[in-house]
């Protein structure tokens, strides 16, 4: 049911985390942010595989770029400074 990635994680953590398949939706704050570049890659292809296979909306903080591109369906960019609203 899991991608062989997933495999090596603490299956309690799953559960936790919706990726049971218990969760339609997934968010994740730079996931992979600390990974070095082939596991990152891999990781990249395993999230892409879970969006695709189990219908689920994730929503994933990035600041890599070209990362947002290859999993989004729809990229937000956020301004650097943030909105003040007018009192």
């Amino acid at each position: 049911m899991f991608p062989p990635a997933f495999r090596r994680y603490d299956p309690a953590r799953w559960h936790r985390t919706g990726i049971d398949g218990t969760a339609r939706h997934l968010a994740l704050d730079e996931p992979l942010g600390a990974l070095e570049v082939m596991t990152k890659l891999t990781m990249q292809d395993e999230i892409s595989h879970i969006w695709r296979e189990e219908k689920v909306t994730l929503i994933l903080v990035t600041h890599d770029l070209e990362e947002a591109i290859f999993l989004a369906g729809r990229v937000l960019v956020l301004p650097r400074k943030s909105a003040v609203a007018p009192t």
